[in-house]
């Protein structure tokens, strides 16, 4: 529902600029969750620049709220710091989106909620995960799913690696890691098991 102008390299997207992009076009070089995320990621009026860099920012912002969402555990309950962290979350989130239906100021709202409950020091329980599935059921803009770590290739690979540490075969298993690394996904090994999420290639805002 994007109204403002669309810019490419700050000149007016149009035909006769020659650098006209349908929406088919995008989607065959960006998955639809990273296009909706930027256009989201500015207020529906005001211009955007819409670009590589802009798509490169989303993607990370993407991969930074599942990969906060990979860190719930939704066995346990919300500590009483940790509800009223999402209380306020929750309140600042939807008032955002009242006023004019400002986007940015929406996952504003949800990436302090993010910086505060990293701080906390806390692990994200049911309710704050179930936060994060309220935000995607208005935006569909996240893959909580995949990042969860139901992705059936990763979690081949890490039980295949898993195998080969058993086996002592190190440098295979090492083979393995680095090949995920190059996939963009990094691993780390815990008493607790190996957890893996997606490497962000921009810095964001901590």
């Amino acid at each position: 529902m994007h109204a403002g102008l669309l810019r490419v390299n700050g000149a007016k997207m149009g035909k006769s600029n020659g650098n006209f992009t349908t929406i088919r076009d995008a989607l065959a070089t960006t998955d639809y969750r990273t296009l909706r995320y930027a256009f989201l990621s500015q207020h529906y009026r005001s211009p955007m620049e819409l670009n590589e860099t802009t798509l490169d920012a989303a993607r990370n912002a993407r991969h930074r709220v599942e990969n906060f969402a990979r860190l719930a555990d939704v066995s346990l309950p919300e500590t009483t710091t940790g509800k009223a962290l999402l209380d306020r979350a929750r309140m600042r989130f939807l008032d955002r989106l009242g006023d004019d239906f400002d986007t940015p100021g929406a996952l504003a709202a949800l990436f302090e909620f993010i910086r505060e409950q990293n701080r906390s020091g806390e692990t994200p329980g049911q309710a704050a995960y179930a936060f994060l599935r309220e935000v995607d059921d208005v935006f569909d803009a996240f893959d909580f799913d995949d990042h969860r770590g139901n992705d059936t290739t990763i979690e081949a690979e890490l039980e295949k690696r898993r195998e080969l540490r058993k086996e002592r075969k190190f440098a295979e298993a090492d083979e393995i890691r680095n090949a995920l690394q190059e996939r963009g996904i990094l691993i780390e090994d815990t008493p607790s098991g190996t957890r893996w999420w997606y490497r962000e290639t921009h810095a964001e805002g901590t």
